[in-house]
């Protein structure tokens, strides 16, 4: 069995293209975490940013599945160059420091690889558990780019709770009840471990 079982079954057909849809449709309002029956915790004020961060670790396993349909390497310097710009660009129109946001950014890049080197190991070791032909990165890209921006608008929206001696706990906190929430896997709880690295000032 791979070492590292997707947090759930991939997705193919149909129910690709729904959920590629519902993270669509989420990345721009940045709304309120989602509870769960019987979740008391408070919301710590970070809670709609640790939620996108979650969404974009879910879309690695998109990612990597299209890029082991296409052959595609994981490395992808010139996208992970554009993906920075942008977030710069994006910190200098909301009055964030660029280079603190891009740190960020880098943060959520490498997150993502993570999981998609996790996932290419798993399907190498066992190639009967390598999912079929899939979304393409062309489908993916347009969802990602508006997580881009919802991560932006939380940033910003969130800059004074990270500024300060308790941010760390609170980030910390809210990372772990936000896996829970999402089901994840050691794989992609390691994922946001490595996406939350930079989310203090």
């Amino acid at each position: 069995m791979p070492a590292h079982a997707p947090r759930r079954r991939l997705l193919a057909g149909p129910l690709l293209v729904c959920a590629l849809a519902v993270l669509a449709a989420l990345a721009p309002t940045a709304g309120p975490a989602v509870r769960t029956v019987g979740d008391s915790t408070a919301d710590s004020g970070v809670d709609p940013l640790l939620d996108l961060i979650v969404t974009r670790i879910e879309t690695g396993d998109v990612v990597a599945r299209a890029k082991w349909a296409s052959r595609g390497p994981v490395e992808d310097p010139a996208r992970e160059q554009v993906v920075l710009d942008a977030a710069r660009a994006g910190a200098t129109g909301r009055g964030l420091d660029p280079d603190v946001v891009a740190a960020v950014f880098a943060d959520q890049i490498a997150a993502s690889k993570v999981v998609q080197y996790g996932l290419f190991s798993d399907w190498t070791a066992e190639p009967a558990a390598a999912p079929a032909p899939g979304t393409d990165l062309a489908t993916v890209r347009p969802v990602l780019d508006r997580i881009t921006t919802g991560l932006l608008d939380q940033l910003a929206a969130t800059a004074d709770r990270r500024d300060g001696a308790a941010c760390g706990r609170t980030v910390q906190d809210a990372a772990r009840h936000a896996a829970v929430r999402a089901g994840f896997d050691e794989l992609h709880r390691s994922a946001l471990a490595r996406a939350v690295r930079s989310l203090c000032t």
